[in-house]
């Protein structure tokens, strides 16, 4: 999954460190409740759309395709 060494010595660092705290905290819950397929999909629904809105954007903005 997420595997990177991370540098906690700085805020940036202390920032993925704790993204990554609530990425596990989050993952425990799912599997805790037997959830890890409906929040893969609600995850990759959630993603694609966003890639979609992002697509768009640069469609307006002219820079699809370059």
């Amino acid at each position: 999954m997420f595997l990177q060494v991370i540098d906690t010595g700085s805020q940036a660092g202390n920032s993925y460190a704790l993204a990554a705290d609530v990425t596990i905290m989050n993952i425990q819950l799912a599997m805790q409740h037997g959830k890890e397929d409906k929040v893969r999909k609600q995850m990759e629904y959630k993603v694609n759309r966003q890639l979609g809105r992002i697509d768009r954007g640069n469609d307006q903005l002219g820079l699809l395709g370059q």
